[in-house]
């Protein structure tokens, strides 16, 4: 019996110094240290010091930095819309600190892998906005594309420079893959988009809007484009679109325009034919 004893004893104590040694392990393993120079969980910045006030607190969380600065802002942080379409965002730029001057504003359109997108336009209304000590200014972003040609996604990044550290934004925009185009009414006259050429790949959607609030429309293209065709004489309604899908086997580099029927085909309620702005937008196919 004794023998036994001991030998249960022993083995309770050996059990007791396995979960004292794991216990010690665990604690030796530790969590994140601030100021070794590497982000790890629970820090939102590391920068090799533990000291505050230089960007990254004494507790390894980002701080603003305490010198007159310049904060940009967007009253939408993201967008979502067709192909075509102007899109309008209210660029605000906040004095902080103190910060009093000129700063100049600039926006850059970029994919995923920060390559520069050649088929989108971002066009802004002052690139020089002056503000007073915790004053604020505003700029207008507009944004669109022409076609598909490059990509459907990517990010608007807005930067303002002028103080001692630029301020930035950013606008995450995705486009539908629908071209989206509206003929106005203009005194039941189709009055054509400003002439451009949207560049659209084979198998997207083209959405012609009848810009009118009391005429049918009826549009047609030149038959170059397959998967649009002639639209029938009971036309589309107001405030609605004739929606078909490019055929996907036409050939790159296939161009086409859009028209409204001519004034000899017009029938009543229907919107008569017009080139109010010289030409007719164009359509052309890419890769």
């Amino acid at each position: 019996m004794r023998t036994q004893l001991l030998a249960v004893l022993g083995l309770a104590l050996s059990a007791c110094a396995g979960e004292i040694t794991s216990t010690g392990g665990d604690d030796t393993g530790g969590g994140a240290v601030c100021g070794n120079g590497t982000v790890e969980a629970g820090e939102q910045c590391d920068d090799g010091n533990a000291v505050s006030g230089d960007g990254c607190s004494a507790t390894c969380q980002t701080e603003q930095v305490a010198t007159p600065h310049v904060r940009l802002s967007v009253d939408k942080p993201t967008i979502t819309s067709d192909l075509g379409v102007d899109n309008a965002v209210v660029v605000t730029a906040t004095s902080e600190m103190g910060f009093a001057g000129t700063v100049t504003l600039a926006a850059a359109v970029t994919d995923s892998t920060n390559a520069p997108i050649a088929d989108w336009t971002s066009a802004l209304d002052q690139t020089s906005l002056t503000l007073t000590a915790g004053g604020t200014a505003t700029a207008n972003l507009k944004v669109s594309a022409l076609g598909d040609a490059a990509m459907l996604g990517g990010t608007v990044t807005l930067t303002a420079t002028g103080a001692a550290t630029p301020g930035t934004t950013t606008v995450g925009v995705t486009f539908n893959p629908v071209l989206h185009i509206t003929f106005v009414d203009n005194n039941g006259t189709c009055q054509y988009p400003a002439a451009r050429t949207w560049k659209l790949k084979a198998g997207r959607q083209i959405a012609v809007y009848n810009g009118s609030t009391t005429l049918k429309l009826v549009v047609h293209t030149g038959g170059a484009i397959t998967g649009f065709p002639h639209e029938g004489d009971t036309g589309t309604g107001p405030g609605l679109a004739y929606m078909k899908t490019v055929d996907a086997a036409v050939t790159a580099g296939t161009a086409d325009q859009f028209y409204c029927h001519n004034p000899g085909d017009a029938v009543a309620g229907q919107l008569k034919g017009g080139d109010i702005n010289g030409s007719s937008p164009i359509l052309q196919i890419t890769n």
